[in-house]
């Protein structure tokens, strides 16, 4: 039994050839010798035990030796066969086309010399054109293309057959060339082991989901694709799967996360599909971002509650929608065009659920998504599109944008922009100067201070200014160290007064900043008691004697701005934000004085909503309603009304609104007598699906105005995540890239694995 003989036949097919499911038959006696001896095993020596893979080692050497013996020959024979040709046909300028043409010894140069043959009858003439040799027509060669010069050389009859005799003499050298070199390079057939000795084949399910997570650690990790072909990784997927061949970053950008992310977004898309009928309201933030490779992106993310009370749900989601590539100006036609296009992609019926779009308080946001009104809808000069009435139910404006204004516009008042600008240049010093960094260090070790790094300020970034402002104050007295003794310029007296004024001031406003972007907590039901606290601690700040000077400069100019920006109309006023509170386990009615009001403004948006829902088909109507429908007495010979069937089903809905009221006023007079519960702990959230069906006419309503969004954080999250996908040293990612990579992070759920750096049971301290 030869060793060639227990060679298996593999096929390329990547399905085929596994060795599970073809045993190579081996005969025991050969292979277990020493296992298994003979009787006359003592006369011959006992043989080395021979396993599997010897026997395809030795195969696939043997045959590779006598491919290449046999390659070698059919070398040699070609050459003599080439030899004997070329005495029988005598000498010949070239070894191509002997009996097709031949060729004079000009010719032949041509054929033998590098570049287009073609350029042998044109000379360039510029970059981007040439000449012709024959009649000096210039002819352009726009990107070094030669086809122009082909065309224009067909009208010179002589010129152009011999340059198609020249390209067949050139084409049967170079398929001679090929010939020979594929005798001498013939590859030598390799065995290759596939299944649980070899290979894991792409299309086999463990190399599926090994591919699988490597798509999902990139999008959660944000990391480069050119990362799957570092040496490192490339390792460490060799130690946890040798068979496993990890695809080229190209095949991820080019092909499974943009694979991955269209079936991301087919889930997302079914998911909001299937709970439209369970949401009563939906929010859109959007807004613009400029990445650092000045791409410009249109952000877009909902936030709603779902409620389903067969299933006793209340749960606040958020999603991101998508981050969709805006290039050009960004004029507020053309964003209110990219949200109407966003609505209607979402599916949602905006007559039957209410949608609000938030978005900061710039001039091309509000032009572009608020209600215009009369006069603009008017104004022809005004693009279409800005004087329809929008899909939406109305526009809302960032409360935490607004909150920046108000701080904006009153250090703009008092001055403070170039206190703030000094302490930048000092902070800056310190971040781009080791030295300066190190004697710092130095000096908070020497003074015992808290050795806290300084906080760069970001333009972009929310309370960013206050956290640097908050820092720098606590490391004043290193700082004044080092400044004096590196000859720096530090703040005067006076100015470390007015940052201690402004950090002291702004305290409250940056911690209620911060509960306003909460995710977990409903946002709109926060705008007036945020309001009313921030008030209220600047009155305090004000009213305190022993704070002076520019501090109390400062809360005062604070206040004025907040009751310029905030105003009652808009805010204070607004049914929306009240209903809101009211719906708030946390604040029911507490700011508010009058108490009827109150129950009337829940009353109100609980019979619309009983109303919406009888028309929907959501609830029956109310089985105690007995008395028919209240009418005008008719005629006994008036004539039939016009409209008498459909005013028929509104006095019917109206006797049963009727009926149904007395039951939600005592709904609304029961929920508002229960004491609030903890504003700081307490979770409106959870309360109202343990509570949901205590009050079944007012669940609807607190899952419309508390699943609303107070500001566009949401969006401003997207842009943290863009800056982190373009680094300042991947500026050259494209931009359908950037929107997988963020839609992906964002939205991916990555499957929890075991936490294995617990100590295990069964294993001994030195196992561990």
């Amino acid at each position: 039994m030869t060793s060639s003989s227990l060679v298996p036949i593999i096929s390329d097919n990547e399905d085929e050839g596994n060795l599970e499911d073809d045993p190579v038959d081996l005969e025991p006696a050969e292979i277990f010798d020493d296992v298994f001896p003979t009787d006359n095993a003592s006369a011959e020596p006992r043989r080395k035990k021979v396993t599997l893979l010897d026997h395809f080692k030795s195969a696939s050497t043997t045959e590779n030796e006598e491919q290449s013996t046999s390659t070698t020959e059919e070398a040699q024979e070609h050459r003599n066969a080439q030899n004997n040709t070329r005495v029988k046909d005598g000498p010949s300028q070239s070894t191509s086309a002997q009996s097709d043409c031949t060729l004079t010894p000009e010719e032949q140069a041509m054929v033998d010399a590098s570049g287009s043959l073609v350029w042998n009858y044109f000379s360039k003439d510029g970059k981007d054109s040439a000449k012709c040799k024959i009649c000096s027509v210039v002819r352009s060669t726009p990107t070094g293309t030669t086809k122009t010069l082909i065309v224009h050389l067909t009208s010179h009859q002589k010129q152009y057959s011999q340059y198609l005799k020249l390209m067949k003499a050139r084409k049967q050298i170079q398929e001679e060339k090929k010939t020979e070199r594929s005798l001498h390079d013939k590859p030598q057939q390799v065995v290759t082991l596939k299944g649980r000795f070899g290979v894991l084949p792409s299309s086999s399910k463990r190399s599926k989901d090994l591919t699988r997570a490597v798509a999902l650690w990139l999008a959660k990790g944000l990391h480069a694709y050119s990362e799957v072909n570092e040496p490192g990784f490339r390792l460490l997927m060799y130690t946890a799967e040798p068979r496993y061949v990890v695809p080229h970053r190209t095949t991820f950008s080019r092909s499974i996360i943009p694979k991955l992310y269209q079936e991301e977004k087919e889930k997302q898309r079914k998911f909001i599909e299937s709970i439209l009928d369970f949401i009563e309201s939906l929010t859109i933030t959007t807004d613009m971002w400029s990445s650092r490779a000045q791409d410009s992106f249109l952000a877009c993310t909902v936030q709603f509650i779902v409620l389903n009370l067969a299933q006793s749900k209340f749960v606040l989601k958020h999603l991101t929608l998508d981050l969709i590539p805006f290039p050009g100006s960004h004029t507020s036609d053309r964003i209110c065009e990219a949200t109407m296009e966003m609505v209607r992609n979402i599916g949602v019926n905006c007559e039957e659920v209410k949608v609000y779009i938030i978005t900061d308080n710039a001039s091309n946001m509000v032009a572009a998504l608020a209600e215009p009104s009369l006069q603009k809808s008017l104004n022809p000069k005004i693009a279409p599109i800005l004087r329809e009435s929008r899909e939406w139910t109305d526009h809302l404006r960032c409360t935490d944008h607004t909150l920046q204004l108000v701080i904006g516009d009153a250090r703009k008042e008092i001055g403070f922009n170039t206190i703030i600008e000094k302490v930048v240049s000092i902070v800056n010093r310190y971040s781009y100067s080791n030295v300066a960094k190190e004697n710092l260090k130095k000096k908070q070790v020497e003074t015992k201070t808290v050795q806290h790094s300084l906080i760069t300020h970001v333009a972009t970034r929310w309370n960013s200014e206050f956290l640097m402002m908050d820092r720098f104050l606590e490391q004043k007295t290193p700082i004044t160290l080092e400044l004096s003794d590196a000859g720096e310029e530090n703040l005067t007296a006076l100015q470390w007064k007015m940052v201690e004024g402004y950090v002291e001031v702004l305290k409250p406003i940056a911690m209620f900043t911060a509960d306003l972007g909460s995710t977990k907590q409903p946002t709109p039901s926060m705008v007036i008691p945020v309001v009313f606290e921030i008030k209220n601690c600047l009155e305090d700040f004000i009213k305190n004697p022993s704070n002076k000077g520019t501090g109390v400069t400062f809360a005062r100019a604070i206040l004025k701005h907040l009751n310029i920006r905030f105003n009652d109309s808009d805010y204070l006023e607004n049914p929306l934000y009240q209903r809101a509170t009211l719906l708030d386990p946390r604040f029911k009615d507490l700011l508010i004085e009058d108490k009827s009001k109150a129950v009337n403004l829940l009353v109100t948006a609980a019979k619309e909503k009983y109303r919406q829902n009888v028309r929907r088909g959501r609830v029956e109507a109310q089985s105690t309603l007995q008395s028919d429908p209240v009418d005008a007495p008719s005629e006994p010979h008036a004539k039939k009304k016009k409209w008498g069937h459909l005013q028929k089903i509104q006095r019917t809905v109206d006797s049963e609104i009727l009926d149904v009221t007395n039951i939600i006023q005592n709904e609304v007079k029961t929920y508002l007598a229960m004491p609030p519960i903890d504003a700081d702990k307490g979770d409106a959230i959870l309360w109202w699906e343990l509570n949901m069906k205590t009050f079944p006419h007012l669940v609807g309503i607190a899952a419309e105005y508390l699943g609303i969004a107070a500001t566009e954080i949401q969006s401003e999250r997207d842009f943290s995540t863009g800056n982190d996908v373009v680094t300042p040293n991947r500026t050259k990612v494209l931009t359908q890239h950037v929107r997988q990579m963020v839609f992906l992070h964002r939205n991916l759920e990555v499957p929890t694995v075991p936490d294995h750096t617990v100590a295990s049971p069964f294993l001994d301290s030195s196992e561990q």
